[in-house]
């Protein structure tokens, strides 16, 4: 776990992606963007990570091996412990009933891949002030 010790420490990002290159490439440039990154393989993974580390923000692909992107949210969504947790759908899956799809598991936003870095940073930004602005 990556503790946070003051409310003023990076916030902890957890990127959900089977694709080492695009996860390792998201990671890089957050880590750059001064977040801390945490990463997960698959849906297994997504969910024990999520339930471990209670991440600031989870951006998660939706085809993903074990358990796909929306059943991972919707288990998410379901604990008291990560329901409250932003959560992006990031992924290259972009026909309308895809993104109904990841909006009714419980996704906060949705963005296609390949995205511009500067979108996915807008985005994060935007999720995390909403999430403060409803725990305070």
């Amino acid at each position: 776990m990556v503790p946070r010790a003051t409310p003023g420490d990076p916030a902890l990002v957890l990127i959900v992606e089977d694709d080492r290159d695009n996860r390792e490439a998201c990671a890089e440039y957050l880590r750059f963007s001064g977040f801390h990154v945490e990463e997960a393989r698959d849906g297994i993974e997504a969910l024990e990570k999520g339930l471990d580390l209670l991440p600031d923000l989870i951006l998660m692909d939706l085809a993903i091996p074990d358990v796909d992107g929306c059943e991972v949210t919707r288990r998410l969504r379901r604990n008291p412990k990560t329901r409250h947790i932003p959560i992006v759908a990031l992924t290259a899956l972009v026909m309308p009933t895809d993104v109904q799809r990841a909006l009714e598991a419980g996704c906060n936003a949705f963005i296609e891949k390949p995205c511009h870095p500067d979108q996915l940073l807008i985005e994060i930004q935007r999720q995390l002030k909403q999430r403060e602005k409803l725990v305070h």
